[in-house]
């Protein structure tokens, strides 16, 4: 697993667990082992950036043991997220320029130096851009198990 986290229960554990429970099917992650002491799911997948960051978790296990609740998830949406950010917006631009180049619509330096000008353009934003697809589910993670704490003393 890539992420683990771990929150103190100060008060019901059982309630914690059945929040924690409820944030992932109301996600769409299906349930795929469940017991008193946790349960595993697995992921829909995370096919936007404006979906909620909660998806990039693919697969995750919760378990609950005495007062501490954990998490211990593989963000292979998240991952695969990373990747299309980082390659799809460059191999986009090169094949326009292939394209571009072979139908002849236009001169190849005209061709290539707007190619390029994309490229210089898109490569720093993917680059900035793809940490954060990881770090939102993260923090998603973090936010979901502490609420979970707070609400197991109501």
């Amino acid at each position: 697993m890539d992420y683990r986290y771990s929150v103190a229960i100060p008060g019901n554990p059982a309630k914690a667990l059945e929040n924690t429970r409820d944030v992932f099917v109301r996600n769409g992650f299906r349930l795929t082992e469940t017991n008193e002491h946790g349960f595993q799911v697995t992921g829909p997948g995370m096919r936007s950036t404006s979906q909620d960051s909660l998806r990039g978790v693919s697969r995750a296990t919760i378990t609950l043991s005495s007062k501490e609740l954990t998490i211990e998830a593989d963000l292979g949406g998240a991952r695969g997220m990373q990747r299309f950010v980082l390659f799809f917006p460059p191999t986009l631009i090169l094949g326009l320029m292939a394209f571009f180049a072979i139908t002849h619509t236009g001169s190849f330096q005209t061709i290539a130096f707007s190619s390029l000008l994309q490229l210089a353009v898109w490569l720093p934003i993917s680059l900035i851009w793809a940490p954060f697809i990881r770090k939102s589910t993260v923090k998603a993670i973090e936010v979901m198990m502490d609420n979970a704490a707070m609400i197991s003393k109501g």
